[in-house]
């Protein structure tokens, strides 16, 4: 492997290195997003029975469920937990492949990077309006940050990705390597019985 096969290795092993720090900690807050959710729910539902339900519930398990799902986008990127198709690109040849993974994440990433972007001019248009909740008159737009900041750790989490599929896709194998350009992952699997998958 070049010196520079070797940096681009050493920057994406690095910059996945931040993303899963970073994510994990956004995944921390919304792991207690989630659990204020339930304790917030339990809680209404006896208060309920007693006549003194919590005012502006709905809101909150609002906002807390935005919290959560925007929290963690990232974190499930990081766990490869997003769904992922590939009933046709497992046919291909493993060298297509990659490209072809390194094109579709890079197009990710600059989609999420626009929703990203369009998430804090949302939230800098909240403020500047002073919008509020209807029943607690809460502001809109520390919520809507605090979304945009998840979608940063996804977009984090997506470049790292990035980093990792074009160095796959332009890194040449070692001669004999199973996981070589020649032949596709369906006939890896017929050899050895495996699936062939990364």
């Amino acid at each position: 492997m070049s010196s520079e096969a070797a940096a681009r290795g050493g920057l994406d092993e690095r910059v996945d290195r931040v993303s899963r720090r970073a994510n994990g900690a956004l995944a921390t807050l919304a792991a207690i997003a989630v659990l204020s959710i339930m304790l917030l729910t339990v809680v209404n539902m006896v208060l309920r029975f007693a006549g003194a339900p919590i005012a502006g519930s709905f809101e909150l398990v609002g906002w807390l469920a935005a919290l959560t799902n925007g929290l963690a986008v990232g974190y499930t990127q990081t766990r490869r937990g997003h769904v992922d198709i590939d009933v046709l690109t497992r046919l291909m040849p493993l060298r297509i492949q990659a490209v072809l993974r390194a094109v579709m994440t890079g197009v990710a990433t600059g989609f999420f990077v626009i929703v990203t972007w369009q998430l804090v001019e949302h939230g800098l248009h909240l403020r500047d309006v002073g919008s509020l909740s209807d029943v607690l008159r809460v502001p809109f737009y520390p919520f809507t940050f605090a979304v945009a900041v998840g979608f940063a750790g996804f977009v984090l989490a997506l470049f790292a990705d990035l980093l990792r599929h074009g160095r796959e896709a332009m890194v040449p194998r070692r001669e004999g390597d199973r996981t070589g350009w020649t032949g596709t992952a369906t006939d890896m699997a017929d050899d050895d019985g495996s699936e062939g998958r990364e």
